[in-house]
């Protein structure tokens, strides 16, 4: 799997782990469901400070979630 499809595969599965939604993802860190949305299908780029946003919500580390080779 290339790695730009990894890392948002360890972030979607995470979520379903934790039985989050995207909306309800989106809401907790305070971003309209579109954005997170297109982030998480490849549409929008990813910021770092998203991705401490996302982490923080699921509970982990962007090193964990988006940059982390060996999750």
């Amino acid at each position: 799997m290339p790695k730009n499809e990894q890392k948002y595969a360890i972030l979607i599965d995470r979520m379903n782990k934790k039985g989050i939604t995207i909306p309800a993802l989106a809401k907790e860190i305070g971003v309209e469901y579109l954005t997170l949305y297109r982030i998480i299908h490849k549409q929008r780029k990813l910021t770092y400070d998203m991705a401490c946003k996302i982490a923080k919500a699921l509970k982990s580390t962007p090193d964990a979630l988006f940059y982390n080779e060996q999750n």
